[in-house]
Formats: structure tokens, sequence, C-alpha cells
């Protein structure tokens, strides 16, 4: 069991960390974000994607071959037609683990973990991310808003860390192209260039410390799936 996470404790001078994952929790529904940070109730949680997991696992290692050699990954330079290379310092070592930055006014540290960074020629740095998935029978793609927040909030940290980084941001996906039988199908590369925006970060996060300052629980979100289900569950116990 992985170690539990502290409770924000209100009134609190310590510094409290607030993950990427957490501000999309937010996003989702602030009520459920309320009630894990301050009373420590979870909502349940789906099975792993084991599939994903190890999709990430591998492509880590195989860009820390050409970022070991100094080499531009072949993918990349083909489909994108540019000459950048993952980039090989101990800054990239630590922002893997943890880029993390502390909102002096809200006392918040925002915490995310780079999946990878690349450079050019310029010196000019490119977050990169990886993911998974399975390409779509019409062939039409749809950059998911979960992932777009997360690149949004991987820049604003990013962009505090070194001032080398620019907006414009890659997913690198590998995706399966299924066919009848498994032997026949394989996994295919797209790399989806994305121009993140961080300009709402910030105001996020204010809004998150005001949220979890407050003894009044927040509203719910009318679409979380979690409180709906929560809501009509007790009105069977309840007989209503």
């Amino acid at each position: 069991m992985g170690k539990r996470k502290a409770l924000y404790v209100q009134g609190s001078n310590e510094t409290f960390k607030l993950s990427r994952l957490n501000i999309q929790n937010y996003l989702d529904c602030p009520l459920c974000f309320y009630i894990e940070n301050i009373h420590g109730i979870k909502k349940p949680s789906g099975f792993p994607l084991t599939i994903n997991m190890a999709v990430d696992s591998i492509l880590k290692k195989e860009f820390d071959h050409y970022r070991e050699n100094n080499n531009c990954h072949p993918e990349v330079s083909k489909i994108l037609k540019l000459n950048m290379k993952p980039l090989n310092n101990e800054n990239f070592s630590n922002w893997r683990k943890n880029a993390s930055v502390l909102h002096n006014e809200t006392n918040l540290t925002i915490t995310g973990k780079f999946d990878d960074v690349w450079i050019n020629e310029d010196g000019k740095l490119y977050l990169a991310d990886y993911k998974s998935g399975a390409v779509s029978t019409n062939r039409e793609f749809v950059l998911h808003e979960s992932f777009r927040n997360q690149m949004d909030i991987y820049l604003w940290i990013a962009k505090q860390l070194d001032n080398n980084f620019t907006g414009t941001t890659y997913f690198y996906y590998k995706k399966l192209k299924k066919n009848n039988f498994m032997k026949n199908s394989k996994f295919i590369t797209e790399i989806i260039e994305y121009s993140a925006n961080d300009m709402w970060v910030e105001e996020i996060i204010i809004q998150i410390k005001s949220v979890l300052e407050n003894k009044n629980p927040p509203d719910s979100n009318p679409e979380c799936k979690h409180c709906l289900y929560s809501s009509q569950r007790m009105k069977v116990i309840n007989g209503a």
C-alpha cells in the first residue's frame, strides 16, 4: 500500500502538496476533491490500466537509450521532421521524479512528473508525454480534455523551473491498430502537437485554496457519477 496523502488542515501555515491529478480531480468535482483532501475519503478507483502502464515503462526505457547516446529518437525525427533530442541532464532526472513549484500566495506546492523533455538545437525545451490507445475506426482524433489540462498544468510548473520551456508540447502515442487476429494487429506511432495554455492554472490554484479553507463543502459537479451514485443510494436507504 502506498503512503497515505496528508490531509489539508484548515488555518495551518504548513505547505500543502497539490499534484496535477489533485487539480484534475477538483476540475472533475469540487465536492469529491474537498471530501478527499479534508476528510480523507477517496472516491472508488477503477482497475489499473496495466497495458498503458507497460507502454509507458517501455517508452521511458526506449527514450532513455537515445538520451544516453545523445541521439534524436528516429520516430521523432521522421514524423516531426525536427532535430529534437531527449534532454539529458540532472534537471530532467529530478523532473521525472518530482517537478514542483511553491505557489507563494497560497502556500500550495504544485507537483507533477514529466514523462520526457525534448531539446532542440537552440536549447529550447519541449514537454512530451507518453500515451497509449487504439486507432479509431474513422481515423478522427480528439485530444482528451484531461490530457490538455495535464499539459497546461505541467507547462505552468515547467516555465517556473526553466525559462527555456516553450508552449509547444507533444503527446507521443502508441496506438494499437486492431485486426481480426492478434498476430496481425500492431502498434503504430502518432505524435500530436499541442499548444499548451497555462493562463488558467494560477486562478484555479487560488480557487482551490479558498475551497480548502472553507468550513462548508462546495457544491458537487451535477455530472459527477460518484456523487450521483451516492445520492441515489441514500434515497433508497431512506426510502425516498
